[in-house]
C-alpha cells in the first residue's frame, strides 16, 4: 500500500506538471491570437485611412489613396526650390509638408495615428522578439514608396516627433531612396527617373556593405583591445 501512495503521488506529481506546461502553452497561443486579431483588424483600418486620401489633378482626374500621395509628392519634388545650406533645405523640406499636412489635416492625423497604434502594438505586445520582427515586416510590406516619404517628413515635423523612436526601431524607411528627398534635390534634380533608381539601388548597396565592414572593423577593433589588455597584464607580473 505504501509503494502504491508513492507512485500515485508521483503519477499525480507528472500529471499536474504535465497540465502545467499545457496551460502554459495554450497561454501563448492565446496571447498570439488576441494580437494577431488586433493586429490585422488595425492594418485593415490602415488601409481604409489610406482610401480616405482624396482629390483631382489639374486634368481634374479624381485621385485616391496612393495616387493622391503620389501626386502630392511629385509636387513638392517639382516646386522645391534648394539652397545652398543642406540644414536650411532640410528646415524647408519639413516647411513644404506641413503645408501639404494642413490642408488634409483630419485624414493625415488618422492615417498616422493608426500606423503609431500599429508599431505600439508591435513593440509592446507580448510576443517573441521572432515574432514582433515578422509582424514588423508584414506591415512595412504593406507601405508604398509615397506612404514613406510622408511617413519620414511626418516624423521629422512636430506632428509626428513621437513617431521616430518606432521607425528607427523597425527600420521603417528601410526602402526609402535619398534620391526622393527634397533636401537632397541639388544632387538628382538633373536625373531622370531611372537614373535615380539606378543610383538610389547603388547608394543602398553601398550602405548595406559599409555597415558590414564596421561590423567586422568592431569585432577586430574587440579583439585588438583584449590582447592589448592580456599584454598590458603580462608586462606588469
Amino acid at each position: 500500500g505504501t509503494i502504491f501512495a508513492f507512485v500515485s503521488v508521483l503519477l499525480l506529481f507528472k500529471t499536474l506538471s504535465l497540465q502545467r506546461i499545457e496551460l502554459k502553452e495554450s497561454r501563448k497561443v492565446f496571447t498570439k491570437q488576441q494580437f494577431e486579431n488586433s493586429f490585422f483588424e488595425l492594418l485593415k483600418l490602415h488601409k481604409s485611412n489610406l482610401l480616405e486620401f482624396e482629390d483631382f489633378d489639374l486634368l481634374n482626374n479624381k485621385l485616391i489613396g496612393i495616387k493622391y500621395l503620389e501626386y502630392k509628392q511629385n509636387q513638392l519634388q517639382n516646386n522645391f526650390i534648394n539652397t545652398k545650406r543642406f540644414s536650411k533645405n532640410r528646415k524647408l523640406a519639413i516647411q513644404e509638408f506641413e503645408k501639404i499636412y494642413v490642408q488634409k489635416n483630419h485624414v493625415f492625423s488618422t492615417y498616422f495615428r493608426t500606423l503609431f497604434r500599429l508599431y505600439c502594438l508591435i513593440e509592446e505586445g507580448t510576443i517573441r522578439n521572432y515574432d514582433k520582427k515578422n509582424y514588423s515586416k508584414i506591415l512595412r510590406a504593406q507601405l508604398s514608396e509615397p506612404e514613406l516619404f510622408f511617413i519620414r517628413y511626418n516624423a521629422m515635423s512636430e506632428y509626428g516627433y513621437n513617431s521616430q523612436k518606432y521607425i528607427n526601431n523597425f527600420n521603417v524607411l528601410k526602402q526609402l531612396s535619398n534620391f526622393d528627398l527634397l533636401e537632397f534635390k541639388h544632387w538628382w534634380n538633373k536625373l531622370d527617373i531611372y537614373e535615380r533608381n539606378g543610383l538610389g539601388t547603388i547608394f543602398k548597396q553601398v550602405k548595406q556593405e559599409t555597415k558590414k565592414l564596421l561590423k567586422i572593423g568592431a569585432v577586430f577593433f574587440e579583439i585588438y583591445r583584449d590582447w592589448t589588455r592580456k599584454f598590458i597584464f603580462l608586462r606588469s607580473i
